[in-house]
């Protein structure tokens, strides 16, 4: 009795430590591959050899399955993998199988009586049935982020894919956020946005602090609700990004998207009678690569992409007698985005990957939409993210994932300089709002306004397989750090009523 005692206290124990380390396990950006080996009289086969090889890059691990016939990979980058499974007495059976980020492939064999030699391969299967998990969330995939039009090439925009989702552009006047995500209509602001498993959220007001090429993006999760722990803290859904890796193969492609006015709709499908042709053009060009440093060893991917766009603003107010207010005012934006990535296959145990990515970008532009350009903001943003981690195979049940992360972020907002406003009206003055009107003009109410964020995450998930059951622990340790500067409402903020 003694020692059942200590035993239920020790499990008690063990249930605690996990329900205080699961809720911040960091979002992972990875996948399972989990299974069953059968005879041909669907009576479970133990000892089976079972071997998983990803056809891009070679790297395998190998399994002997438990006595209830079963077998489990965890922590696998997304892609297309090989199961092989052979006994003797048995045909070896070959099937594809794809993992996905944050989702379980099932993947049963049912082996053939014959020769060891003689190889039977099936269709490939995909995770389209979750057996082990209550989740509602989705995955957008490689194919159709490459196959989709998208007016701006964000790396959020295909997120409206998935039912539930409502993604809307952001002001280049305002902070760093091209696109926001709704999920399930909660606050966008509340969306958690990970990039192989690092935050990137903008832990001020929300929202993404960093921009990323299309290009770089293989695949993204996003968590609806009955969140998987592994999501971390989140109030309105999740979106987990992550990004491409280099293969055995050498590819690459270069790119030039054009954009202009002749080939837009006008705004609210009608001409505006201040301007009734608004100029526009945006031009995106850039080049990725990526391949082997040394075949199924050592891997590179690498990206730019540079953006520069030539618009207007109309500032129109809707009373008539303010009609000679209006104006038509030129709103620039410069971006560039530049990428690294290296995948190593460390040994037979232990894979490692590190990646860096850079956002620089500068516009002028409205916070406010009918302001008058007095009242627009220079919005400058300069954004880093970088991330290392390895996964460690100790043996087939034990998977370990270390992960490091960093962001830092400077946003500055100035008010406008006379060579962009020139002959502005209300330059440099107080803010003047016209009630009812859309009319405003004068010093953006909370400009100029700076901020530097930095962000370091230490966070490590450990996975267990003992038989048919699975269970996962892990921690996560943030620091964050942030200053900055804030104006509000200088020299003064005026509502004037008719």
């Amino acid at each position: 009795m003694l020692g059942l005692g200590l035993t239920m206290k020790y499990l008690f124990l063990l249930a605690v430590l996990c329900n205080l380390l699961l809720p911040v396990l960091g979002q992972a950006p990875t996948g399972d591959i989990a299974g069953s080996v059968f005879d041909e009289s669907g009576a479970v086969i133990p000892g089976a050899h079972v071997s998983i090889v990803n056809q891009s890059t070679g790297f395998n691990r190998t399994f002997t399955t438990a006595a209830e016939g079963t077998f489990s990979a965890t922590s696998l980058a997304s892609g297309v993998y090989e199961v092989k499974v052979d006994i003797p007495g048995f045909r070896t059976l070959v099937r594809q199988a794809t993992v996905e980020t944050g989702s379980v492939t099932t993947v049963d064999m049912h082996m053939q009586i014959g020769a060891a030699k003689d190889i039977v391969t099936v269709e490939g299967v995909a995770p389209l049935v979750e057996y082990e998990r209550h989740t509602v969330d989705g995955v957008v995939t490689r194919q159709q982020i490459q196959s989709l039009p998208l007016n701006g090439r964000s790396f959020l925009q295909l997120a409206f894919l998935e039912p539930g989702v409502t993604v809307s552009a952001g002001a280049q006047g305002q902070y760093n956020r091209a696109f926001d995500v709704s999920i399930l209509g909660g606050d966008s602001n509340l969306t958690r946005i990970t990039v192989d498993g690092a935050s990137i959220r903008d832990s001020v007001t929300g929202g993404t602090q960093q921009n990323f090429s299309q290009e770089v993006v293989q695949e993204f999760q996003v968590s609806e609700v009955n969140f998987d722990l592994s999501t971390s803290l989140t109030a309105g859904g999740s979106v987990n990004v992550v990004t491409r890796t280099g293969t055995n193969q050498f590819h690459g492609s270069g790119f030039f998207f054009f954009r202009d006015h002749n080939l837009s709709a006008y705004p609210a499908l009608q001409r505006d009678p201040t301007a009734p042709d608004p100029f526009f053009a945006r031009r995106q060009t850039g080049f990725w690569v990526g391949g082997p440093v040394k075949k199924e060893k050592l891997f590179f991917f690498g990206n730019y992409e540079h953006n520069n766009q030539r618009g207007v603003f109309s500032s129109l107010p809707s009373d008539p007698s303010l009609r000679n207010f209006a104006t038509l005012t030129k709103s620039p934006f410069n971006g560039n985005l530049v990428g690294g990535r290296l995948d190593w296959r460390v040994s037979q145990k232990h894979t490692a990957f590190v990646r860096y990515s850079h956002d620089g970008n500068d516009a002028f532009a409205p916070r406010e939409l009918g302001a008058l350009p007095s009242a627009w903001v220079s919005n400058t943003n300069w954004a880093d993210s970088g991330v290392a981690s390895i996964i460690s195979s100790f043996t087939p049940a034990v998977v370990n994932e270390f992960r490091y992360s960093m962001t830092y972020w400077f946003n500055n907002n100035t008010l406008p300089t006379p060579d962009q406003c020139p002959n502005c009206l209300g330059l440099g003055g107080p803010h003047v709002t016209i009630d009812g009107t859309g009319f405003s003009f004068g010093n953006q109410t909370n400009t100029p306004q700076s901020r530097h964020l930095r962000r370091y995450i230490f966070a490590d998930n450990l996975t267990w397989q003992r038989g048919t059951h699975r269970l996962k622990l892990g921690g996560e340790w943030e620091y964050q750090k942030g200053t900055g500067t804030y104006n509000i409402d200088d020299p003064a903020d005026i509502t004037l009523y008719s």
